[in-house]
Formats: C-alpha cells, sequence, structure tokens
C-alpha cells in the first residue's frame, strides 16, 4: 500500500506500521492460532468433541502459562487477562464437568496417565489431587451402576470335546488360532483378579 499510495496512503491511515508493530502482531499470533484452531475442532460439525475438548483446553492452559511469563511486556500482560477468564471458568474445581474427564479416560490412547497430566497442568497439587479423586471415584460408582445394571452372565465352562484333537484334519475354512485361543484362554478370561475396569486402566 505504501509502494502504490505513497504518502496518501499515510494520510488515510494516519500512521505507518514500524517494524517493531510486526514484531508486536508476530507475537501475538501463536496465541491467536490456537485459540482458532481449538474452535475449529471443538465446534466442527464433522468431529467427535468429547475426546478432544479436554486436550484443546488444557493446550491453551499450558500456553497462556507460557506467555504470562514472556519477556515481552505486551504479551505478558495480554495472556495475563486472558489467564483471568480462564480461571474464571475453570478456577473451582467443585463446577467442572467430569465427563470431560471420563472421555478422555475411555478414550484407550490416553486413559487415566493422560488425566492425571492434564490434570496436574490446569491445577495445583492440592486441587489436582482433589479432582482426580473425584474422577475416579465418579468412574467407579458408574462401573458399579453398569454391572449392577448388566450382570455378568455365569461362566459355563468350555468343552473340550468340542474343540478337535489334530488341527491339520480340520476344514481348511476353520479359524484354528480362534480356536485354540478360545480353548487355551478364553475360559481364563475374567475369572480371577481385578474387575474389568480395573484392568483396563492399568493395561498399557
Amino acid at each position: 500500500m505504501v509502494v502504490n499510495l505513497g504518502m496518501s496512503y499515510r494520510s488515510q491511515m494516519g500512521w505507518v506500521p514500524e517494524p517493531s508493530d510486526w514484531d508486536s502482531v508476530a507475537s501475538f499470533l501463536p496465541l491467536l492460532k490456537i485459540f482458532y484452531g481449538a474452535t475449529l475442532r471443538v465446534s466442527g460439525s464433522l468431529y467427535i468433541t468429547s475426546n478432544v475438548y479436554l486436550q484443546e483446553l488444557v493446550g491453551i492452559s499450558v500456553l497462556i502459562k507460557k506467555k504470562v511469563l514472556s519477556n515481552d511486556v505486551g504479551v505478558s500482560l495480554m495472556a495475563s487477562g486472558m489467564k483471568k477468564k480462564y480461571d474464571k471458568y475453570w478456577e473451582n474445581v467443585d463446577n467442572v464437568n467430569l465427563l470431560l474427564y471420563i472421555a478422555i479416560i475411555l478414550d484407550p490412547r490416553r486413559k487415566m496417565g493422560y488425566t492425571k497430566w492434564a490434570i496436574n497442568q490446569q491445577y495445583d497439587s492440592e486441587k489436582a489431587k482433589y479432582l482426580c479423586d473425584k474422577v475416579m471415584q465418579t468412574l467407579n460408582d458408574m462401573y458399579k451402576l453398569y454391572v449392577f445394571e448388566n450382570p455378568p452372565n455365569e461362566s459355563i465352562p468350555p468343552k473340550t470335546s468340542d474343540f478337535p484333537e489334530e488341527v491339520e484334519d480340520m476344514d481348511s475354512d476353520v479359524d484354528v488360532a480362534e480356536l485354540e485361543f478360545e480353548k487355551e484362554v478364553g475360559s481364563c478370561v475374567g475369572v480371577q483378579g481385578k474387575n474389568e475396569f480395573a484392568k483396563y486402566l492399568e493395561d498399557d
């Protein structure tokens, strides 16, 4: 615009950006970019958002904390203002929707390890422990309710006679591996030890 309009650009705009102004704009871009990306992913109709909402929320929290410590005074002030607004909605752990964390735990890629890390990123140690305990208690209550309303079937001992003694004599279209698995492992699954929910949480 300066090249095309020359001095008329200055008269129309009142001022011409200095290199320091562009530096300031560039320093704000990381914050604006993460908000823009989070908005697209959380509000997009083509996304399943229940298990990504918390990840976006924690990402925003982590970035804001880093920018508060920025050497750039302008960035630090803007981040401080953002943190106040963030804390207004998320500081009180009693008002947090626990389903945000439960959705992450039920994502087999994340489970409890990621959830604990996320909570520790958001809150101090006292609040983090309180929220972790609250999430686990809610999960256990949900599991107990599920088991109560959906009682497991009584285990029936497998009939070993149903399995061929020699797999070489079986038809080629029979899944040998599946039959062998059921014979050796199937009858032992879920019989002893912890319930399925506890095993899920501990499984890597």
